[in-house]
């Protein structure tokens, strides 16, 4: 959870799908993966919103049709949104606004994909 360790974490996830797309195939996303990313989210990103959100659509285009399904989207919005709600009150509008702005990003992604 430590926030400094959080841009080496996302440059480390891309890389491993980058080299292993099929990884997917290999685990249960909806109970291995994503509960922990959403709790993330929620959770304001832990600190790191400025470094995390913006990996949040580099990471959505990297997720295949197996997992991006419609619950899988709308949890994803939820807790981003969580996020928002959650640095807002701790007065951290800066973490706020990455937050809807991953939103609106992912939002679009979502709808042109």
């Amino acid at each position: 959870r430590d926030p400094a360790c959080h841009a080496g974490m996302w440059d480390m996830v891309f890389v491993f799908l980058d080299a292993f797309p099929e990884c997917w195939q290999k685990v249960n996303a909806s109970k291995a993966v994503l509960p922990r990313l959403y709790s993330f989210l929620r959770h304001g990103c832990h600190g790191s919103a400025s470094t995390s959100y913006p990996c949040l659509l580099i990471l959505l285009s990297k997720l295949p049709a197996s997992v991006t399904t419609a619950p899988t989207l709308v949890e994803l919005l939820r807790s981003v949104w969580s996020g928002r709600e959650h640095s807002l009150k701790r007065h951290m509008v800066r973490a706020a606004t990455e937050a809807a702005t991953a939103y609106r990003e992912c939002l679009t992604y979502i709808v042109l994909h």
